[in-house]
């Protein structure tokens, strides 16, 4: 945090190589604080200051663009190192965030930037996993195997690419989770045997899979609640 001291050099510091000034008062595009960022890098590193005029006599106005510190140098880094570019993947992915009233780190962007494009998990990257796996980003398709979630390629017009990677996977998941509900008969299966069935598969995975085996005409819910079960339709 910038101290008295601080902001009155900052007033008195010239424009240039070390510093860029901008106003900003409600908003800032992105891309543009990408590209004053990236001026700065070329010039040997420096400040881009938000809430200062960059007119002399300067002065302290504040700024609301970025209410979330910590997401703005993580779009800004993406953006620099040319992460991620669909501008529609980010924005859903953003989406989702704030939906979840969650933000994300930069390891997280680059789990999805290595999926997005085929590319192998490190070990510190595999750690990161659970957390998308839960928020609906990510998906578990196999022993050591990852890929994005349907939504995040139909966000970028890509859905086949789901369906290659996950295709004969998923189609063998499902024949496995028929078959469990096939041989309960009449018993019906709770969402807890099928976490048996598919271990690796997260809570929200199962129950997506359930629901393509429903609209599919497979399977049926009855009840409600931790009572609820399924049965082959």
């Amino acid at each position: 945090m910038k101290t008295i001291g601080n902001v009155e050099e900052l007033l008195n510091a010239k424009e240039g190589e070390s510093y860029q000034f901008k106003e900003a008062k409600k908003r800032f595009d992105f891309g543009e604080a990408a590209k004053c960022c990236c001026a700065l890098a070329n010039c040997g590193g420096g400040s881009l200051v938000f809430g200062i005029t960059d007119k002399r006599p300067r002065k302290v106005v504040g700024s609301e663009a970025f209410k979330q510190p910590e997401r703005t140098r993580n779009w800004v880094f993406l953006t620099l190192n040319g992460l991620i570019l669909d501008k529609r993947m980010l924005l859903l992915i953003r989406k989702i965030g704030d939906e979840r009233l969650e933000s994300f780190t930069t390891d997280d962007f680059l789990v999805i930037n290595a999926l997005f494009h085929g590319n192998k998990l490190s070990a510190q990257l595999l750690s990161h996993t659970k957390r998308l796996i839960d928020m609906g980003i990510v998906e578990h398709s196999g022993r050591g195997k990852y890929v994005l979630a349907r939504g995040i390629y139909g966000a970028v017009g890509k859905s086949g690419v789901y369906t290659r990677n996950t295709g004969l996977d998923k189609n063998t998941n499902k024949e496995l989770v028929l078959k469990h509900i096939r041989d309960n008969g009449k018993n019906g299966t709770p969402l807890s045997e099928v976490q048996q069935v598919l271990p690796n598969y997260s809570r929200y995975q199962i129950q997506a899979l359930l629901r393509e085996l429903r609209g599919e005409n497979k399977v049926f819910l009855s009840g409600k609640t931790n009572g609820a079960k399924w049965y082959i339709t």
